[in-house]
């Protein structure tokens, strides 16, 4: 067997490569692929309580929970007496001062990227103790806390220097 081609220099004949997803990260990974065909569908960036995105005070952060993982094993258990139902994705606010901090998801349709809707909204807030991000604390949650709608409001106490990592989902 001589190769007639090798396109991608991998040592593996063109004819003989077998399309799909081959990044280990993706939901789709196929461990048989030899060659990845642009198919895979990855998680968000922040989808795990390490790769959190840091927020601030006043802003208005636009994300997706299309392919998010349950990284933490978080669904099906329970924080501020709310069910956590789906995979969701990580936010982490330091406090640059003891003060009420609202997180809310109230009236965000409009911040949601075209084609992905968001219509039912739970919002967590956790600490990792001892800054373990393996040992998260529920500080508080809700799940349809808005005036009107499913989408979701808390607010909370923090303090000074203190990171709170804030864990959005769809019911």
């Amino acid at each position: 067997g001589d190769c007639v081609l090798d396109s991608d220099g991998d040592g593996l004949c063109d004819e003989q490569e077998i399309p799909g997803c081959t990044d280990t990260l993706a939901v789709n990974y196929e461990e048989w692929a030899t060659d990845d065909d642009g198919s895979c569908e990855c998680p968000p960036s922040n989808n795990y309580a390490y790769s959190a995105q840091a927020v601030q005070c006043g802003a208005q952060i636009a994300g997706t929970l299309t392919y998010a993982v349950d990284g933490e094993g978080l669904v099906g258990t329970t924080c501020s007496g709310q069910e956590i139902s789906a995979a969701g994705v990580w936010y982490v606010f330091n406090a640059q001062s003891d003060q009420q901090i609202v997180l809310s998801t109230c009236g965000t349709d409009a911040f949601n990227p075209a084609g992905n809707p968001l219509f039912d909204s739970q919002v967590f807030l956790f600490r990792a103790v001892d800054g373990d991000l393996d040992n998260l604390e529920c500080l508080g949650g809700n799940d349809d806390g808005c005036s009107e709608g499913f989408m979701s409001e808390v607010a909370f106490n923090v303090e000074q220097g203190e990171d709170y990592y804030i864990y959005v989902t769809r019911f």
